[in-house]
Formats: structure tokens, sequence, C-alpha cells
């Protein structure tokens, strides 16, 4: 487990950063194998307490980072509402009391965490568009997104918008692809791309004026638009292997050769940062020749191989997000 806590102005908004774990519950991801209906990335963060790792709902704090506060975390991660304390409540989720759902908040909307989140289409290395079947069978387009969730986690609950912001951009609009050779484990990434943030109006969600007001900046657009973004995929490495091997929910062995690795390419006040950011799996079409990706009923059913391969699977990559960025306060 990461030993280490990056700290940083983000750009106009002027206050300090640091990486999380993201603690969930796996019950969420259990019931993703059931049936994929479109994308984990397109979940909001959720108040119930359970284990951590994924990209599903609310969970207690646990192992890794000596620097954190009371749990807040959703379906992307966990918060923190200062710095010194370790981990976080036990079985309560989002800055919840006691698990209860609660908010244990003071009423004002003091963004602590961000979770990034994105999700897309690829075939022969290229995005491309595709089609999802829904429960009743009926045919959706798969919508290719870059998120960017901010939460106060002490007063948030599921539902309630008045402590969250969420600006979603489309995918294919936005990014670009780079080089990310020069980081360390970007010379293994064999997708990898660059956020052009102004070249798409993003989808906003919940109180991003108050989350801007929090800040001090016109808009949240402005605010993500100061500092570069980007991500990338490549196959797995033993370093994060052994991380997700120590992460409470997640159940790495159950998951054989399917997962690699997702990387966030973000600035901390130290520089450009590319971050072994989570694990994906790749769900594949139903055929060489169709659009329409196949429904997942069990964990097999996700392309095999993909944690050695030096090239990218035909698919959608279905992410699951194992770290976040908190703020301090």
């Amino acid at each position: 487990m990461r030993g280490w806590l990056l700290v940083l102005a983000l750009g106009v908004c002027g206050c300090g950063i640091k990486i999380d774990l993201n603690p969930s519950d796996d019950e969420e991801d259990e019931d993703d194998e059931d049936e994929w209906m479109g994308g984990s990335d397109d979940e909001w963060p959720s108040s119930s307490g359970g284990g951590s790792g994924g990209s599903s709902s609310g969970g207690s704090s646990s192992g890794g980072s000596s620097s954190g506060g009371s749990s807040g975390e959703g379906s992307s991660g966990e918060g923190s509402s200062g710095e010194g304390s370790t981990g976080g409540g036990s079985g309560g989720g989002s800055g919840t009391d006691g698990g209860s759902g609660t908010p244990s908040g003071d009423g004002s909307f003091d963004v602590d965490t961000l979770f990034v989140m994105w999700g897309a289409v690829y075939r022969d290395g290229e995005p491309v568009d595709a089609d999802y079947r829904t429960e009743d069978g009926d045919l959706e387009s798969v919508e290719p997104t870059f998120s960017f969730i901010w939460i106060d986690s002490d007063d948030y609950s599921e539902g309630d918008d008045t402590y969250i912001c969420r600006l979603r951009y489309d995918n294919y609009s936005a990014a670009y692809v780079a080089d990310f050779s020069d980081f360390e484990g970007g010379d293994s990434t064999y997708l990898s791309f660059l956020m052009d943030l102004g070249a798409d109006e993003p989808e906003e969600e919940g109180n991003c004026a108050g989350a801007s007001s929090h800040f001090g900046v016109g808009s949240m657009v402005e605010a993500v638009g100061s500092t570069p973004w980007g991500y990338g995929y490549g196959p797995m490495t033993d370093v994060f292997e052994d991380e997700l091997s120590e992460v409470e929910g997640v159940d790495y062995p159950s998951l054989g050769d399917a997962p690699g690795v997702t990387y966030l390419r973000w600035q901390s006040s130290e520089g450009d940062e590319y971050t072994a950011w989570g694990y994906f799996r790749v769900i594949p079409f139903e055929s060489d020749g169709s659009d329409i990706l196949q429904t997942i009923e069990e964990p097999s059913d996700f392309v095999s191989g993909v944690r050695d391969s030096a090239e990218p699977s035909d698919g959608y990559y279905d992410q699951k997000t194992v770290y976040v960025l908190t703020y301090s306060r």
C-alpha cells in the first residue's frame, strides 16, 4: 500500500490535495458482474457502509494512508475532513453518523473529496461508438464520459444534491492521444489521452455554484481547466498488483488475468504526475463484427489475458477506481 501522500495547490483552487484510498461496498461490484448497465462512472456516491476498493457504494476507511479524517466516500472514493488522523469511521460512509445515513456535517458545502472517473469503448486502439443491451433487451448507446465529482463528505447523503457537484465531459470530444512515456509506467501504457476540456461543454449536475463559491472561482469548469488532466491504460504491474492485494474489499485473485491498470494524469505542486489509479476489465463485443457489447453474466465473460497483454483489447474499458483526491481543510 502506498505510504506517501501528495499535497498540491490545485490551480485557482489554492487548497491542499492528497491521494487517498477509495473504500467501497463490493456488493455493487458483484451486481455489475450480473449485467452490465452502461459503465461504472455514471454512479453517484452513496452513503452506505461497506468494504473498500472499486467503484460502487460507500464504506469505511481502511489501510494505507496515515493522513485522513472521517470517512467520506462513494461510487469512487473516500473523503478527508482534515489532516493528521488515520483512516475513517467504522462502517460509516460519506460522512454519515454511524452508518445511519444521517449527515454529520455543519450544513455548509465544504468540498473535501474529488472523484475522477472515465469510461469509453475501443476497437483496434481507437475510440468507437457501441451499444449495450438493457435488462429489457433494448439497445442503448454507451456514453463515453470523463467526470469530476466533488462532495462534502461530512454533509453529503445519497439523493441530496446540496453537497455534490458533478461535471461530465464527452470523452470522445475532449480526449486526444498523448505520449506519457516520460512518466514511470508510461512506457508500458498502450492507450493514453490528455483532455482538452475547452473542446466540450460539460453536463453539470448538483450544487456546482456552491462548490465554486467554496473555492472562490467563477465556476468549476474554470477550476478543472486550470491544470492538465488525462488518463491511460496498460497491463498490470507487479507493484500495483501488490497494492490491490492489500485493499480491503478487492478480491484480487478472483479477477484472474482480466485486469489491467488505469492511470490518472494530473498535476501536483511538485509537477506533472502519472499515478496508477485503479484497475479495469474489458467488456467484449458480442462478435468481431458487432457494435453491441456482450452482457456480463459472470466474471469469465470479461476479456481474458488483459493482465499481461502489451496491446489494447477490443470492448468497453470498465474502470474500478481505487484512489481519489482529498482536500485538506
